[in-house]
């Protein structure tokens, strides 16, 4: 008897398919047993609450997402707030239902190091932006953390541009200073609405 090429391709073919039919069907019988047999961890959501967690809420604000969520002990969205930005490392949420949050901005002045913010917003419960407060320029930008005062003032921290000739002049050995050295400043600023503030 003699095949053909073609009869030939159509039993390898026919031969695969009910041996990959048959595997398949082994693992469809065989791997609910498997997995059921393994522990399942629970990577996400809420993991834990009883009787020793804070009895209050989450804000939640990741620095890759455009958005700030409060959550609840069960692990619940109570609130949610949109951003046009994503959020830098530090947001808080007032006693009056304000957001108080760190955005990214004034990249064109440089300091652009990890945890550049350079943008402090006073947000309302509705997502109204009543206070967008750059504080950043070609010799300072705020970075990381800032903290609300019980007076209203804003807490900011950011770091300083200095310039080789101050740092030779405050005692910095020349062979160690490139362009330009960053210090920190700590600015106490008083919100002027909408946009604006003063360094008190």
């Amino acid at each position: 008897m003699t095949l053909s090429f073609k009869h030939l391709q159509d039993i390898i073919h026919q031969s695969l398919s009910m041996t990959l039919s048959a595997a398949l069907l082994s693992l469809i019988i065989l791997l609910p047993a498997q997995v059921s047999a393994q522990p399942v961890e629970q990577t996400i959501g809420l993991l834990l609450n009883d009787s020793a967690a804070y009895d209050g809420y989450l804000l939640l604000a990741p620095a890759v997402l455009p958005k700030a969520y409060l959550i609840n002990n069960n692990g619940q969205i109570v609130h949610s707030w949109d951003s046009p930005v994503v959020p830098r490392h530090s947001s808080y949420l007032l006693e009056n239902g304000l957001l108080l949050r760190a955005t990214i901005g004034g990249t064109e002045f440089g300091l652009n190091g990890g945890g550049a913010g350079g943008v402090i917003q006073l947000v309302d419960w509705d997502g109204t932006i009543l206070w967008d407060y750059l504080h950043a320029d070609t010799l300072f930008r705020h970075h990381h953390d800032m903290k609300p005062l019980p007076n209203g003032n804003v807490l900011i921290m950011a770091w300083v541009k200095i310039f080789p000739d101050e740092a030779y002049a405050a005692g910095r050995d020349s062979n160690f200073v490139a362009d330009e050295v960053w210090s920190e400043h700590i600015a106490e600023v008083r919100p002027i609405y909408p946009d604006s503030g003063e360094i008190v």
